[in-house]
């Protein structure tokens, strides 16, 4: 419970402090407990270090759980039937239903406040509410004709304004408190004699409500554009003894309803600054309701919230769930011990950092089916269907672009091979541990070397290609010798040396299959250097294990890879055609959708993150521009082409648009 407390004299003031949980850098998790403010708070894990029975921790998962799928069908059903009403109903229709004007914008806007921090249920709410509001805002967009007035039409409204103006100066609480300036105004909407001016004048007077300064008196003229708001405040004295001239500029952002301003000020007198708020106390003249301009603010907010919702796909605690496997738990222990084991191979190993090749789209299958059985949250409902038709839009790319590239490499890697085994029959040079097992060392030497001459390359000359057999053909030898003689010296109890000598050899094929799944660095890398970075490679993996996790983490890197594409791909499927429903073509609409975009897109991490966790950061904060390290290509390939097509987009409707504004002109000047 919150303490109460009672301001009883008029000019008592009260501090209120946010708290906040600490940054974390390195694992992401906190060694103490999860503060109220926390989304692990609402579905606590084991991991997250609080100390209470498991039994208790499963209980506020399963109510949090089933909050969260009612809160996804009620929802869902309310957007059904908005999709409903805007596919059938007329306009006048439309702006009469209160379903579009009264819970469709409280609607759109509480899915604006969905917390991105909540474990397993943030991405639930992303992933089941995307179609349905993209959908909304793109029927609200096609009710609106060419010839319609689709500005937002913001405008302040006149009446009384109460405004709190406090200084920015580094200063005590008890002097921030007395510095606290409060005062009211009564605003009123003046008339321009350029009708077509895009700017709104407000004028008003007021005085100071505090009893520090009862004859100071205020002069308030107002310009607005937009949310957009600019003032001009000038203060006089009524005493005589101090009379004097105070001017101040503000500039601040209104909300959506006008009743509400945020900004900074400026004294030009003093050169002070600091922040200002405001709200209308009593409203003044109530102008009837215009429904054309709510549709559009209701289109407004459903943009902001696809863009929130794609945020959300994106941020730490959403890509932190694809390594928390509820049904798997060894599997996502696994994961998160070896992602500083084997962080160093993933990042320094050029081959394996570019991914593995998706031959006929089966990685890209796999990812979307896991994304859709963890982010899924109910599958019996009527709007399942528009979900999965936007889900098939989504991966549609997806697999298309990996379905180009399936056959990558699969040749080189069979002639490759072939080359190997004629070279080896003409070859005497066999390795001292050979005896062991002939065989089977053999076979593992022209995988080896098979692997190794599929990196490289071939070239048209054949003087260069028999050099590049040749240092496949030793390379794989120094590998082999290398793998087995550290395989005896570290040898079980009880295991003979033929069969750690075979053990090896199998290891071996397995580590050699797992490098013809990669594109080959022949173009960008020399021979030697790629020949010593597969040696690094072979040298890492001691066991089958290690192996494995390392898919693992290659495959959980891919799928948070996929969910940033997913957010960039949303946005695009905002802006273009979905089958038979175009996409939103109101500017309001689109500059709102595209405040989301630069946090989308990320920055390079700052100087100050300590080495030790930069690869941490990069993960959660990575430009999308950068590949992730271990990233299938075919991922990476259609997020940077999603991006690429919104850029497109927005510089088709920028063009557009100049041309609008040039006809618009040229028409006011020869009337």
């Amino acid at each position: 419970l919150y303490p109460a407390v009672g301001l009883y004299q008029r000019d008592d003031r009260a501090s209120l402090y946010t708290v906040s949980n600490s940054d974390l850098l390195g694992s992401g998790k906190s060694a103490t407990p999860p503060l109220v403010s926390s989304g692990s708070f609402y579905y606590p894990s084991a991991k997250d270090g609080v100390e209470v029975e498991p039994r208790v921790i499963s209980g506020v998962r399963a109510w949090n759980r089933s909050l969260c799928a009612d809160g996804i069908t009620f929802t869902s059903e309310a957007l059904m039937q908005t999709i409903k009403v805007l596919t059938c109903e007329s306009i006048s229709s439309i702006e009469s239903s209160i379903l579009m004007t009264r819970l469709l914008p409280s609607l759109a806007s509480s899915i604006c406040l969905i917390p991105s921090c909540i474990p397993n249920l943030s991405a639930k709410y992303a992933m089941e509410f995307m179609p349905l509001v993209t959908r909304c805002a793109k029927l609200i967009d096609r009710k609106f004709s060419d010839d319609d007035d689709c500005r937002l039409g913001l405008d302040m409204k006149e009446g009384l304004w109460v405004l709190r103006a406090k200084s920015s100066s580094s200063e005590t609480d008890s002097q921030s408190c007395a510095n606290l300036k409060e005062y009211e105004v009564q605003l009123s909407r003046k008339s321009l004699e350029m009708h077509d001016s895009v700017y709104t004048i407000f004028k008003g007077e007021g005085k100071s409500k505090s009893s520090r300064s009862p004859h100071e008196t205020l002069s308030f003229t107002a310009a607005t554009c937009g949310t957009h708001i600019q003032i001009i405040e000038e203060w006089k004295s009524t005493d005589l003894q101090h009379s004097s001239n105070s001017p101040i500029v503000i500039d601040g952002r209104l909300n959506l309803d006008g009743t509400k301003l945020e900004g900074f000020y400026f004294c030009k007198e003093d050169g002070s600054t600091g922040q200002i708020s405001g709200n209308l106390e009593i409203p003044g003249k109530v102008s009837p309701p215009n429904c054309s301009k709510q549709l559009v603010k209701t289109e407004a907010l459903l943009c902001q919230a696809v863009g929130h919702l794609a945020l959300m796909l994106s941020s730490k605690t959403v890509l932190a769930d694809v390594d928390e496997d509820d049904e798997n738990p060894e599997d996502s222990l696994a994961i998160i011990k070896s992602q500083d084991s084997f962080q160093q191979i993933l990042q320094a190993s050029r081959i394996l950092s570019c991914g593995r090749i998706d031959r006929r789209g089966q990685i890209s299958r796999r990812i979307a089916d896991s994304i859709r059985e963890r982010c899924r949250a109910i599958n019996t409902s009527d709007h399942v269907v528009v979900v999965e038709e936007w889900e098939n839009l989504i991966y549609r790319s997806l697999h298309t672009t990996s379905d180009d590239f399936s056959t990558l490499g699969s040749v080189d890697a069979m002639e490759a091979k072939h080359t190997i085994q004629q070279y080896s029959l003409s070859s005497k040079n066999e390795g001292s541990f050979s005896r062991l097992c002939a065989d089977e060392y053999k076979s593992s030497r022209i995988n080896v070397a098979a692997s190794i001459l599929y990196h490289i390359g071939s070239n048209e000359e054949k003087s260069t290609n028999h050099e590049r057999v040749l240092l496949s053909w030793r390379a794989s030898l120094q590998i082999m010798e290398t793998g087995i003689r550290e395989a005896l010296l570290n040898l079980k109890p009880g295991l003979q040396r033929k069969e750690a000598c075979i053990e090896r050899c199998r290891l071996s094929n397995i580590i050699s299959a797992f490098l013809l799944d990669f594109p080959t660095l022949s173009a960008i890398a020399s021979p030697n250097s790629i020949v010593d970075e597969i040696a690094f490679i072979y040298k890492s993996i001691r066991a089958p294990k290690d192996l494995e996790l390392i898919k693992l983490q290659m495959d959980s890197r891919t799928e948070k890879s996929t969910l940033r594409f997913i957010g960039f791909r949303s946005l695009e499927l905002l802006l273009q055609t979905e089958d038979s429903v175009e996409g939103i073509s109101n500017q309001i609409a689109i500059e709102t959708t595209m405040t989301s975009l630069p946090r989308l897109l990320r920055q390079s991490p700052p100087s100050f993150i300590p080495s030790e966790h930069l690869s941490n950061y990069e993960l959660n904060n990575q430009h999308y521009s950068s590949i992730i390290a271990g990233c299938a290509p075919s991922i990476h390939r259609c997020l940077t082409s999603s991006v690429h097509s919104i850029y497109e987009c927005l510089g088709a409707i920028l063009a557009s648009t100049l041309v609008q504004d040039l006809q618009r002109n040229q028409k006011t000047i020869f009337s």
